[in-house]
This record gives C-alpha cells, structure tokens and sequence, in this order.
C-alpha cells in the first residue's frame, strides 16, 4: 500500500509526483499479460489421446509371412506423453520439435475350437494361442502460428502444421494347434512410418511466462491411414 500525504505542496507541484507513481505501478499490473516477440524459448510437457487408424498394432505378417495378415492388437484410442522445445520467430511464428511416446495395447488369450467334421472325416479340435504388445514412438517437427486477441490477452489460439516419424515396435506369439503348418508366429519388429499432422490449440496463460495448452491434431499416414490425437499439456517460455 502506498499513501502519498502531500498538504504542504501545491497542486502543480504534487502532478509530477503522481505520474512517477503511475510509472512505476504500471509494469506491475503487466507482469501477468505475455508478451510475444521473437528469439523466445518456450518448454512443454503434453500428454495425450490417439484416435483410429491402426497406430501400435501387431499384424501377424510382421513376424511370419506365410500368416494370416490380421491384425492382433489394434486399440481404438492409446494414450501418450511427451516433451516439446519451440523458438518464435516473430510475435506470431514458432517452430517446434516434440517426442512422444504413444503406449499400446496388449492381448493374451488361448481359445481352443472345435471345428466340424469334413465329409466322411473325423472332428478335431483347434488351440489358438496370442500374446502381442506394441507401442510407437513420435518424432516430428512443426510450425505454429499464433493469433493474438486483443481483448483476451492471456488466450491464445493457434495453429499447427508439421510432419515427422512414427516408429511402431512390436512383440507377437501367435500359436495355432490342430491347424496346417505354418500358421505359428513368433517375433518381433520395428517399422517406420512417415506422417503428416495439421490441427489447432488454445493457450492460455496463467502469468506472462506459464499457462496450459489444449490442441486437436489429424495424422496422416500411408501405411497407418488417418488418425486423431487430443493433447494436454503445460509450458513455461524462457526469456
């Protein structure tokens, strides 16, 4: 609290005086609005959801290719984390690059059938046995373009565009009793996948350096087909 007594000082004399508070009082009240420009460093940590399109799937072909070329984990939604280190180029442009790791799915089950005679044969039964697990790693780079709002000064929206790698990983036992040869599979594998992603988020920023960021995102792959990813995450801006 400030309390300025001034009964001994005419009014001319007391307005230079009060302008000087002004002054000094109105970086105060600034400290919490960002402030873009360029050369800024900003950290983030994102968590996120992944939707459709085949990411972390175990397809029995991967291992064995004489197999049936089913996939055995293919999850509808994994979730992921990562880290991302962007630069602004100017008060609207960043850069970025980000690494995720997207967890998958795991199946283990054993079913025994029983399958129908063949004419004049004899009923026999069938042990399918599956143990599969996979996970993707993300690697990519992307360009983000900021809007600033004047009147919502700590909302920001923006949007994205950028590619990168996914590397798919995967370990399969698949074991068929009672069935023709060649239907056992056992392995493991990598692959790499290019993909593009395009999307918007909204910032928001609790002081003028840190806030909380949610963003929508489209991947599109060849070889993994369209998916969608929903993140949530944190950043702090380094200046």
């Amino acid at each position: 609290m400030i309390i300025a007594i001034l009964p001994t000082y005419p009014l001319r004399d007391s307005i230079p005086v009060l302008l000087g508070l002004l002054l000094v009082a109105a970086p105060a009240r600034s400290q919490s609005v960002p402030v873009f420009s360029g050369g800024n460093i900003e950290g983030a940590l994102i968590g996120a959801f992944n939707f459709g399109g085949s990411l972390s799937s175990v397809a029995a072909r991967a291992v064995n290719g004489n197999a049936d070329p089913i996939d055995i984990v293919t999850p509808s939604s994994n979730g992921s984390i990562g880290g991302q280190l962007a630069i602004s180029l100017s008060r609207h442009l960043l850069i970025a690059i980000e690494g995720a790791y997207v967890a998958g799915s795991k199946v283990q089950f054993t079913q025994d059938y029983f399958l129908a005679p063949a004419p004049g044969g004899t009923a026999t039964t069938q042990r399918t046995s599956v143990d599969a697990r996979a996970s993707t790693v993300d690697l990519n780079a992307e360009v983000q373009y900021r809007f600033v709002v004047r009147r919502m000064p700590r909302t920001v929206p923006y949007l994205i565009l950028g590619g990168g790698v996914l590397r798919s990983s995967g370990d399969l036992t698949l074991a068929i009793i009672g069935d023709i040869p060649g239907k056992s599979s056992s392995g493991s594998f990598r692959t790499y996948h290019a993909a593009v992603h395009s999307g918007g988020g909204v910032r928001y920023y609790f002081t003028e350096r840190a806030g909380f960021r949610v963003e929508a995102r489209v991947y599109n792959s060849r070889d993994l087909n369209t998916f969608g990813r929903l993140g949530f995450g944190v950043f702090y801006e380094f200046r």
